[in-house]
């Protein structure tokens, strides 16, 4: 997008690492629009190379943008100074209660948060005013080979937002009519790993007093450690790391004062912590010689099912002996099942997982590793839920590999990865991009298995969006209107299912495109309800598709995604959460795709659900007469215990019952009030807040005596629930154009969070 300032760092022969800094507006998403760029090149050795920006808030025009990006001769940072001026007539946001949040917004797949005072930054953190101050103004992107920094001049950042491969530094402020602000921030880029030469850079811009930690880090056996990391706390906080070299020598500057060093490596125990007085101008040496050298683990997961047992796809999360969580590995692909991974000694707790929460139990077991003694572990995990067999199959129809410049799964890993959360079928998409295609699909056949191709189309302003399945072999064009997507994935790639990916995530205003919506409202075959963990978001996406469904758009199926991009990074997981899909027979992806068109469908965080009106499942009509009533039917299995159901008529519960165990069966009369049609679907929730959604039977209301069923063909080949759920009976009180604004989320280039 114009004004972002991106940075290309090669890895390897195939891949790049990319650095995105942008100013944002008022939290991640609300950028400028650019209209003009003016250059002025350095003068003089000294010189700086000024780039001025002018446009305006995309959200709010009446905001001005002046942005200057200031390159001195010998940085190796640009100041991006932006001007705001409100030139409207209202206060800037114009809810008194509300605050902005202006910064540069930093993105970079591959790489690792960094935050002092947090340090290695696991967590997602998007509620600026609870997270935990930072001991210093500064924020980092980094891996092995490239670091990328953020901070803000005095008075531009007091709050931020981060997760593990973004960070966003913010001033909170407002602006009233008639009047201007100024936010300056630093963008920083190193060809190194760690964060160490960031710091340093940061300290000495600041004019601190900079003494040299350097020394070697061994086993020990005396033996070096390659590539090994040197963490550094400053009263009892992280401060910053460094890597060593592939000889295990390491070299720091740091401010003048006391810390803290810890050393470790890959495979390795860590080190005892060594304590240092740096003194400006002075160099002290820290030799590290008592890493553990780690020793081989060898694991199989198995699954039984049938009475048979056989290897299967598995994530094992390695435990200490307190229950911290310390990594995840994964089985291979080929041969299906095993895998093999080093660990320091010690004694751990393996947690083998396969459809965990859906179709079992994970399984644990205890192994004590010593220096240089392999270590063999076989689990056998028990099968206890299979929605298959009732011909529900279960596939997550949005989720990224490695490829997705946000995506951190390896394309060689993706396919087990997928398949260890127990779905039936592998499904890729990632952004703009079908670079997975060929190695997935060849994996895929040589292990008999099916893929689902796909691909997201990720656009600036107009939202995200998966056909599938794809059969052609180009990406689609980015660049277009909704109707123009719909159009390629048909006429191109042959696509089923046109779906609208994560609708709660943002609301987009579609002004720029007067009355298409009346146009790919009927071309949209599906929405996710559900998209990764549950949130108020996934509540604004139901609601809007109650809405939707209260318009008469019954062609509009709810699906579940985990639209998953890391494969390491929790809690959301590849398969949470997942839509099932009702295909009798051979499954295909066409059949598939096909059921889901049909709305056959229902989205789920576990519970297995079969739901039917007069034995009509989602997606089917039944014929009644007004002021008659119809029997809703439904069997729920579960892993965890069941708490409640609620049948839901036009977006209104009107049967809240409570459902016990892991199974549970219930049936209740639903009476059609008045002449109009009407719409009945059936969500359940277990003691875990799990929950699961489906899609509208249809209740067609004409003259007559008893209910009746129409059913779509048959394709062949090729507690109690928070109320932002439901919508009053008598309609939803938007027009269908404002429901789908509300729907379609999407992006504003959401580069994160739900992309």
């Amino acid at each position: 997008m114009p004004g972002g300032i991106y940075d290309a760092a090669a890895y390897g022969m195939t891949t790049d690492r990319i650095g995105v800094a942008e100013f944002s507006a008022n939290n991640f998403g609300a950028w400028a629009d650019y209209e003009s760029f003016d250059l002025t090149n350095a003068s003089g050795p000294d010189g700086a190379a000024v780039v001025t920006a002018r446009g305006y808030v995309k959200e709010n025009p009446d905001v001005s943008i002046t942005t200057k990006y200031v390159l001195e001769a010998g940085a190796k940072h640009v100041w991006v100074n932006t001007t705001m001026e409100n030139t409207g007539d209202t206060r800037y946001p114009a809810n008194e209660s509300k605050q902005l949040l202006s910064g540069l917004a930093l993105s970079s797949e591959g790489l690792s948060t960094w935050l002092p005072g947090i340090g290695d930054n696991s967590e997602g953190r998007s509620s600026p005013g609870s997270n935990p101050a930072l001991t210093e103004p500064w924020a980092a992107l980094s891996g092995d080979r490239v670091t990328y920094g953020v901070w803000g001049a005095a008075g531009s950042f007091d709050v931020y937002t981060a997760s593990t491969t973004w960070a966003d530094p913010w001033l909170q402020h407002s602006i009233e009519a008639g009047e201007t602000a100024q936010v300056d921030y630093a963008f920083y880029v190193g060809a190194h790993g760690g964060t160490s030469q960031l710091s340093e850079y940061y300290a000495d811009q600041h004019g601190e007093e900079l003494g040299t930690v350097s020394g070697t880090i061994e086993t020990a056996a005396g033996e070096d450690v390659p590539k090994a990391e040197v963490v550094v706390n400053h009263d009892g906080e992280a401060y910053t790391y460094t890597v060593g070299t592939q000889d295990g020598e390491y070299s720091l500057k740091l401010p003048a004062g006391e810390y803290a060093l810890q050393a470790d490596a890959e495979g390795f125990a860590a080190s005892d912590t060594k304590t240092v007085t740096v003194t400006a101008g002075e160099t002290e040496n820290v030799r590290f010689s008592s890493l553990e050298g780690p020793a081989p683990v060898n694991v199989t997961a198995m699954l039984e099912h049938d009475g048979t047992t056989e290897r299967t796809d598995a994530r094992i999360t390695v435990k200490s002996e307190s229950g911290t969580t310390l990594q995840t590995v994964y089985t291979k692909p080929i041969p299906v099942g095993q895998q093999s991974f080093r660990l320091p000694p010690g004694n751990y707790m393996l947690v083998f997982n396969h459809g965990t929460n859906y179709v079992a139990e994970p399984v644990t077991k205890n192994i004590t590793v010593q220096p240089g003694n392999p270590v063999n572990v076989s689990a056998t995990i028990t099968e206890e839920l299979d929605p298959s067999k009732r011909d529900w199959i279960g596939v997550e129809p949005h989720a990224h590999s490695g490829v997705s410049f946000d995506g951190r799964t390896p394309t060689d890993m993706f396919l087990a990865v997928q398949l260890s959360s127990g779905v039936d079928m592998a499904f890729i998409s990632d952004h703009n991009a079908i670079g997975a295609w060929g190695s997935l699909s060849s994996q895929a056949k040589q292990r008999g298995l099916k893929l689902i191709r796909s691909e997201e189309i990720t656009t600036g302003d107009l939202g995200h969006f998966n056909p599938y399945p794809l059969h052609g072999e180009e990406v689609i064009d980015a660049e277009g209107t909704l109707v123009e997507f719909i159009q390629e994935s048909r006429e191109r790639h042959n696509a089923t299912v046109f779906q609208i990916n994560h609708p709660g995530d943002r609301f987009v205003d579609l002004s720029g495109a007067p009355g298409q919506h009346m146009q790919y409202l009927e071309m949209i075959d599906a929405i996710e309800a559900y998209n990764g963990i549950y949130d108020p978001e996934d509540k604004n996406s139901v609601k809007g598709l109650f809405n939707l469904w209260n318009k008469g758009y019954t062609h509009i199926a709810a699906t579940g995604v985990s639209d998953d991009h890391n494969w390491k990074a929790f809690p959301t997981k590849y398969g949470t959460a997942r839509t099932h899909a009702y295909v009798e027979g051979d499954v295909t992806p066409e059949k598939w795709a096909h059921a889901v068109k049909d709305g056959h469908t229902y989205a789920t965080y576990g519970p297995a659900v079969e739901f039917t009106v007069e034995e009509e499942i989602p997606g089917e009509t039944v014929t009644t007469t007004a002021d008659s009533s119809v029997e809703a039917s439904a069997t729920v299995r579960n892993v965890d215990d069941l708490a409640y159901a609620h049948v839901i008529r036009n977006g209104t519960v009107i049967a809240n019952v409570s459902v016990d165990g892991t199974k549970d069966s219930i049936s209740e009369q639903v009476a059609i009030e008045g002449e109009g049609d009407a719409w009945i679907a059936f969500r359940v929730v277990d003691e875990e807040g799990d929950r699961a959604l489906t899609s509208p039977v249809w209740i067609d209301v004409e003259a007559g005596e008893a209910p009746t069923r129409t059913s779509t063909d048959t394709v062949t080949e090729t507690g109690t629930e928070t109320p932002a759920e439901t919508t009053p009976t008598s309609g939803p009180g938007f027009t269908a154009a404002m429901a789908l604004v509300a729907l379609l989320g999407g992006a504003l280039i959401v580069y994160r969070r739900r992309t």
